[in-house]
């Protein structure tokens, strides 16, 4: 996510608005809600967005509206999300007695790195020791 605030100067009717251009597909528009001092906040996903831009517009004035000024922050919400891709091992029917080593792919789907921990278990025959593992913005890895 990413939040934005605008703060228009006062005494000026101000719209600010967040484009979201996706490409090829259709860019999206959003509309930041200003209170009377043309202050406001919003917030606006990343995923799908090939850049994010943030377009100030006066809406209204009377006498000069020379340099007007405007103040602006944008802010990118970190997200945690790392999931299993895949069971590597084991797969299909094991007997009771064979020895395996668990593995899985994981990968980090969140916007910063992750500290997450681990712990393979099967139904109630297998759990193991949970250990911690961080995964930084690597497209994926391998867990054994």
């Amino acid at each position: 996510m990413l939040n934005l605030t605008f703060d228009g100067q006062d005494g000026y009717n101000w719209g600010a608005y967040a484009i979201g251009y996706r490409v090829p597909a259709q860019s999206v528009e959003q509309e930041i809600t200003l209170n009377a001092n043309g202050y406001g906040t919003t917030s606006l996903p990343w995923s799908g967005n090939a850049h994010i831009a943030l377009i100030p517009v006066v809406t209204y004035w009377s006498g000069t509206a020379n340099n007007l000024t405007f103040t602006y922050q944008a802010t990118q919400q970190t997200l945690t999300d790392v999931g299993v891709t895949q069971i590597i091992a084991p797969t299909g029917i094991i007997d009771s007695g064979t020895v395996v080593t668990p593995q899985a792919g994981v990968k980090n789907f969140g916007t910063s790195s992750a500290t997450f921990p681990v712990a393979f278990r099967i139904g109630t025959f297998y759990t193991s020791a949970p250990r911690t593992k961080t995964l930084i913005l690597i497209p994926e890895w391998k867990i054994q």
